[in-house]
C-alpha cells in the first residue's frame, strides 16, 4: 500500500514510476574541432517510426503522394547527410569543402522535389473536395458536422484502442490509431439532399396542367344511385 509520502508501505522503498516511452534528449558528443554537438541516432529512429505509423494511419499516400516519402528523407537528411557533412568540414580543404556543399545541397533539391510533388498533390485534391461541396462554405461547415456527428462512435471505439496500446507502451501503434482519427475528421463529404419531388417547386410547371395530370374530375355526393336490374 502506498503512503501519502509518495513511498510504498513499508517507508524503504520508495514507489516506482512509470516509464516514458519516449527516450531521452541525450546530450550530443562535442568533442571535435567544431563542437558540433552529433546526436544520437535512438531519438531520431523513434520518431522516424511513430510519424510514418501515424501517416500510414492517415493513409496520406491516398490524398497526398510522396508525403510519407518526404518526411523520412528530410529526417534522413537531417540525420545522415548533414551531419556527414560537418565531418568532411573538419578534415577537408577549401576546394573539397566547396565540392561536399554542392553535393549536399544536390541532395537538398531533390528532396524539395519531392516534398513539392506531394504538397502540389494535397492542393489538387484538396481543391477537387472543396468542388464537392460547391466551393460553399457553409456546405463544407455542414459537412464538416455531419462528419463529426457521424464518426463519434468510430473515433471513441479507436480511443479504447490507443488507451489499450498506451498502457502496453506501444507508442508506435497509438501514432497509428491518432493518424486513423486525423483522417477521419478531415476526409470530409459532402452532405446529400435529396429533393421531395414536388411538382409544384418545378419552375417549368405550367398550373394550367393540372387537369391533364389528375384526368377527369371527382364529383362527390351525398345521394346514391341504385340502379335495378333489367
Amino acid at each position: 500500500m502506498q503512503g501519502g509520502d509518495g513511498k510504498s508501505g513499508d517507508g524503504d522503498t520508495p514507489a516506482e514510476e512509470p516509464k516514458s516511452p519516449i527516450p531521452a534528449i541525450r546530450p550530443g558528443n562535442e568533442t571535435n574541432a567544431f563542437g558540433y554537438p552529433f546526436q544520437y541516432y535512438d531519438r531520431y529512429d523513434f520518431e522516424r517510426n511513430n510519424w510514418v505509423a501515424f501517416l500510414a494511419g492517415a493513409n496520406s499516400t491516398h490524398y497526398a503522394p510522396n508525403a510519407s516519402v518526404c518526411f523520412e528523407n528530410g529526417l534522413g537528411l537531417v540525420q545522415y547527410d548533414w551531419e556527414l557533412l560537418i565531418i568532411k568540414y573538419m578534415y577537408g580543404e577549401v576546394r573539397e569543402n566547396i565540392l561536399n556543399t554542392t553535393l549536399f545541397m544536390r541532395n537538398v533539391s531533390d528532396i524539395m522535389y519531392v516534398c513539392l510533388d506531394a504538397g502540389e498533390n494535397l492542393y489538387v485534391f484538396s481543391q477537387y473536395k472543396y468542388d464537392l461541396f460547391g466551393r460553399d462554405n457553409t456546405n463544407l461547415l455542414l459537412g464538416s458536422l455531419q462528419n463529426f456527428l457521424g464518426s463519434i462512435l468510430t473515433i471513441n471505439k479507436i480511443y479504447g484502442k490507443i488507451m489499450e496500446h498506451y498502457e502496453k507502451n506501444e507508442t508506435m501503434f497509438m501514432y497509428f490509431e491518432f493518424g486513423r482519427i486525423f483522417r477521419l475528421l478531415l476526409d470530409i463529404k459532402p452532405v446529400v439532399l435529396e429533393d421531395a419531388g414536388n411538382p409544384m417547386d418545378d419552375p417549368n410547371f405550367n398550373y394550367n396542367d393540372t387537369r391533364a395530370l389528375a384526368g377527369p374530375p371527382v364529383v362527390w355526393s351525398t345521394h346514391q344511385v341504385l340502379k335495378t336490374p333489367d
